[in-house]
This record gives C-alpha cells, sequence and structure tokens, in this order.
C-alpha cells in the first residue's frame, strides 16, 4: 500500500492518518465524517480504496472538491448527519471522524452510545481515526478518553503540536493491536502520549465537553484574531 510520507516534525492532524496504512495495511473502505479542506483524503488516496465522505454542510464539500483538490479518485460524497448515516450505512475498515471545528465538537459524535454504534459499523480489526480539541490532562480529553476506552480496548494517542500548547490530540481505536513499524515509532516519538483517561463517560445525556472548552475556545479564537487580523471577516 502507499503512504504519502510527510515531514512528522510539521504534522498538522490531518497528516497523521499516514499512520492508517501502517497499523492497518489492507484497509480499503473508508468513512470520512467531516469533509474540510478534503487534506486526509489527498494523503490516503490510493488505488483500491473507497472512500465515502460525509458532511452536513454542502457548502464545505462544495469548496473541498472545488478548490482544495478533495474529488479524489474513489471518493463518494454525501450530505447528510454524520451519526445517521454511519447508523444506516458500512461496514467500513476505517472511520475517519474529523469534525472538530475551531473551539467545538459536535456533542452527538462523541458519546458512549455512539462510539458503541460506531464499532458495530467497522469490519474486523477496523480502526477509528478521530480529532479532538481540549487542554492536556483536562476534564474534556480525560473524559473523552475514557469514553473511548470503554468501546475500544486499544487506543493510541497522538500530539498534533508539540511546539505549541495542544489544542489537537488524535486517537486510533480499535478492539485489535495495533502494532507500528520502526519508521512510525521513530517519527512520531515526542507525539505519542499517554491516552488521556480517568474522567466521567461522555454520554446522548451527559456532555458537557464544550462547557469545558469553552474557556480554551476563547483563546484560541483570540489567537486566531491576532494572528490574522480583521482580513479574514473582510466580504470577498
Amino acid at each position: 500500500s502507499t503512504v504519502r510520507t510527510l515531514d512528522p516534525v510539521r504534522c498538522e492532524y490531518a497528516r497523521a492518518v499516514e499512520l492508517i496504512p501502517i497499523v492497518r495495511p489492507q484497509a480499503r473502505r473508508f468513512l470520512l465524517i467531516g469533509c474540510g479542506g478534503g487534506a486526509m483524503l489527498r494523503v490516503l488516496e490510493d488505488e483500491g480504496r473507497t472512500f465515502d465522505v460525509v458532511d452536513i454542510d454542502e457548502a464545505v464539500m462544495r469548496t473541498a472538491r472545488e478548490d482544495f483538490g478533495a474529488d479524489v479518485e474513489g471518493a463518494r460524497f454525501v450530505v447528510a448527519d454524520g451519526r445517521r448515516y454511519l447508523r444506516e450505512n458500512g461496514p467500513w475498515d476505517v472511520v475517519l471522524l474529523d469534525v472538530v471545528s475551531t473551539d467545538s465538537m459536535p456533542e452527538h459524535l462523541c458519546t458512549l452510545e455512539f462510539f458503541r454504534e460506531l464499532r458495530s459499523r467497522l469490519t474486523d480489526g477496523g480502526v477509528l481515526f478521530m480529532n479532538s480539541i481540549g487542554r492536556l490532562k483536562g476534564r474534556a480529553l480525560n473524559s473523552l478518553g475514557a469514553t473511548l476506552a470503554e468501546v475500544f480496548p486499544e487506543r493510541l494517542a497522538v500530539n498534533a503540536h508539540v511546539e505549541a500548547h495542544s489544542t489537537n490530540v488524535l486517537w486510533f481505536c480499535s478492539a485489535e493491536p495495533m502494532v507500528l513499524n520502526d519508521w512510525a515509532r521513530a517519527a512520531y516519538r515526542y507525539r505519542f502520549l499517554d491516552p488521556p483517561g480517568g474522567g466521567v463517560l461522555l454520554t446522548d445525556d451527559y456532555n458537557p465537553i464544550n462547557a469545558w472548552n469553552a474557556e480554551l475556545g476563547l483563546e484560541m479564537r483570540a489567537g486566531l484574531h491576532e494572528a490574522l487580523g480583521r482580513s479574514v471577516l473582510r466580504a470577498r
């Protein structure tokens, strides 16, 4: 299988998906919930792989396809809620869950019930790759880690931004062991974390993850405003 090798020192969260063909080299069927700019599709594109790409916002997918090269071979784009689509389709070898906005995660896509539904739609040995935000050792990530641990006995956690104060943690979760090769262990040795845990279980009835991340979200927005200025707010 082809792996698009990218500079791990400057690795953004989307580039960590290069580990998926290492831990599951036979994966062929992928579900991507949350299209974004389609970066993960461009990394994973390879002969024989198919991608169901689901996003609730048609404009986001159109922009990704027309302006960012997301329309890769084997990709099928669907406008739908990710949880409903997952429940009614599949199975997949890999589910990529990338629904993080600047400072929040959709609550219905990070609960115990949802992760159980997701695991039921994975093939044997299938993998969940998930992007998340929160302070390291904070209540949000600890509780997300505890919730994932209830469903997936095998987990890897990767720090997406080593040199900054981390807001993105990438999860690889499976019911089966995930074996890394020498290159992956060396390239990501400063990024692997002890999987956060010890928080409360997030459920459909109780999930304050965005409330716990509210202060962090304000800091992130202020940092973006300082870095980019008001130019990003002007109409084109």
